[in-house]
């Protein structure tokens, strides 16, 4: 008899072990599972390694797994040459210059990979901008020093595929593409009379023109006062 009694409790036990382990499992199914939206690539790392999803979805096991989102759409990143990073063009002309940079991931599995690890923060216009700020100035104002004012004017969509062509090679490396750049704004603040007076350049110009910061301290306080006056400080 209490062997009986023994031998059912036990089934009831692994019963009640087996629905457990379903409706655990089914938690799991449910909480773990991601759907790629539209324009929208998942990442999966950990446990077996990397895998790239479009258009499914994909199973990520807590604590085995990481999930992270990757949009295939057009990212935009605005940047700004000035103060730090002014620009000089070829006749000396001191001008600020805006610039759009037009960027997505390409669909391919290796390339979304590559985007994936570019960052831990979430893949967005304040990431990449963070990231690729610095050269993406650097390449406009380089690109810049090489034309002179009106050029620059009459010439944007020339120029904006020129500093195209000198960052594609490096975007490439990352997973991005950079579909066009598009130099939007163009504002001189300084003549080539202001600028005979040796107004150093800032650091990041400093390694286009290596002999801007040779200046007496007379000349750059003259300099700060037209800057102050100009409202560029």
């Amino acid at each position: 008899m209490q062997i009986g009694i023994i031998f059912a409790n036990f089934w009831i036990w692994m019963l009640y072990v087996g629905i457990s382990l379903v409706a655990l499992t089914a938690i799991c199914c449910v909480w773990g599972y991601r759907y790629a939206k539209a324009h929208e690539a998942l990442v999966r790392t950990g446990w077996r390694g990397v895998q790239v999803v479009m258009d499914k979805g994909i199973f990520a096991l807590p604590l085995l797994h990481d999930i992270k989102a990757i949009p295939l759409n057009t990212i935009m990143v605005s940047v700004e040459c000035k103060n730090a990073a002014i620009a000089i063009t070829k006749d000396r002309y001191h001008i600020h210059a805006k610039a759009n940079f037009y960027l997505k991931v390409e669909p391919l599995p290796d390339m979304i990979s590559k985007a994936a690890r570019l960052s831990q923060e979430p893949f967005q216009e304040s990431t990449l901008k963070k990231l690729f700020q610095d050269k993406f100035i650097f390449s406009v104002v380089s690109i810049l020093a090489a034309y002179e004012l009106q050029q620059i004017c009459n010439q944007r969509a020339e120029l904006g595929e020129l500093v195209q062509k000198k960052l594609e090679p490096t975007l490439r490396e990352y997973g991005l593409k950079l579909e066009s750049v598009d130099i939007c704004e163009i504002q001189s603040v300084m003549s080539p009379q202001i600028a005979q007076q040796n107004i150093p350049a800032q650091p990041l110009l400093a390694r286009i023109f290596p002999g801007a910061l040779e200046t007496s301290s007379s000349q750059n306080e003259l300099a700060f006062q037209i800057l102050e006056e100009l409202k560029i400080s």
